[in-house]
């Protein structure tokens, strides 16, 4: 249900700043939402708690899309740190997704 929230608030960016929104999927990996702004791409990984290797499939993507982006947006995240070869990589809680999704996507 978050996810469809999420999914929601992008769609209403992607038409206010015109932006397309799609997803990515390749085999058995895949990803939330992938926006394109211009020729930047956003891939978005939504979970209600992240544990274990949740991110890998957004790893995956950002292995193939070079200059990509990803977000991790959960509502409880863990207190490790991003593995230094994916630094093009956030993690954002629920909470600081709602209250500041415009600009999360431009930074």
């Amino acid at each position: 249900m978050i996810e469809n929230a999420v999914g929601a608030r992008f769609h209403v960016l992607c038409q206010e700043f015109g932006m397309n929104l799609f997803y990515w999927r390749d085999r058995q990996e895949e990803v939330d939402y992938v926006i394109q702004k211009g020729n930047r791409l956003i891939a978005i990984e939504v979970k209600n708690k992240m544990s274990g290797d949740d991110d890998r499939l957004l790893f995956s993507f950002l292995r193939r899309h070079k200059n990509a982006q990803g977000i991790f947006i959960a509502g409880a995240l863990p207190k490790n740190q991003v593995p230094d070869e994916h630094q093009n990589m956030r993690r954002v809680s629920f909470e600081q997704f709602f209250k500041n999704s415009k600009e999360i996507l431009d930074s």
